[in-house]
């Protein structure tokens, strides 16, 4: 389907004679600018409102939130979006779907290590629209399901990974300038964590897990500055995560 035929009543019709839509991966932009405002448009937000399950992967799945980071001028690396938060590859939609109230949905997260760029988007959601959503990440091979009473349970072999801003959250963010926001309220579930969107807790655990237990008096923390290419920094923290030369082994 693209820009010639979503305003087609057969497209339409298929649609609507449908209990699941799925969307595949590739370029988001393409959905936002080719389906938005059209009959398919509709058609799939009609099967969602009667029960239906809406679903996708990758671009598929980024377009599925209020807010859309719609990659319009390409993607945005992490690094460019930590040097400045309204670079020409920070973009976003905002009415397309709208079937993730409260949510803008990231995909590859773990492979393409996307956690440097997330908390900009939830803080360009909250300085450019007031909304103050939860940004989830979706690993490869992962799927988060969502429930009408806005359940969310957890799925596959990776993780996903939720941030959102707490009552202490401040932020700082303009263009051309490094921005601040902290502190964030990070969540990260795997297979059979169930997640309240709602009320943003955790409210189910698979029989599996272990709870460690509270932690001892609070340690003191120091300001660091940490290098991406400096390996030895590594050996800063408490523990060392080693992959020992498997890029895999996140997942196995």
């Amino acid at each position: 389907m693209n820009s010639s035929n979503a305003n087609s009543p057969a497209v339409e019709a298929a649609i609507l004679a449908a209990d699941i839509v799925w969307m595949r991966g590739g370029d988001q932009w393409q959905y936002v600018s080719q389906w938005g405002g059209s009959l398919a448009e509709q058609a799939i937000r009609t099967v969602y409102a009667r029960g239906g399950v809406v679903g996708g992967s990758s671009a598929g799945c980024a377009v599925l939130g209020e807010v859309i980071y719609d990659a319009m001028n390409g993607g945005v690396l992490p690094q460019e979006a930590l040097a400045n938060p309204y670079n020409q590859f920070m973009t976003f939609t905002t009415g397309f779907l709208e079937l993730g109230a409260g949510l803008l949905f990231d995909t590859h997260f773990t492979e393409r290590g996307r956690l440097g760029r997330l908390p900009i988007f939830v803080a360009r959601a909250r300085a450019d629209l007031g909304l103050d959503l939860i940004g989830v990440e979706v690993d490869d091979r992962t799927a988060l399901c969502v429930y009408p009473d806005r359940t969310a349970v957890v799925r596959g072999e990776g993780a996903v990974t939720l941030l959102h801003r707490s009552a202490d959250t401040q932020q700082k963010i303009s263009p051309g300038a490094t921005p601040f926001v902290s502190p964030l309220v990070h969540t990260q579930l795997t297979q059979g964590y169930v997640y309240d969107l709602g009320g943003r807790q955790v409210v189910s655990r698979p029989p599996n897990a272990v709870i460690p237990p509270p932690p001892g008096a609070q340690p003191a923390f120091v300001p660091l500055a940490l290098s991406g290419s400096a390996t030895g920094d590594a050996d800063l923290g408490e523990r060392r995560v080693v992959d020992n030369g498997n890029a895999s082994a996140l997942f196995h």
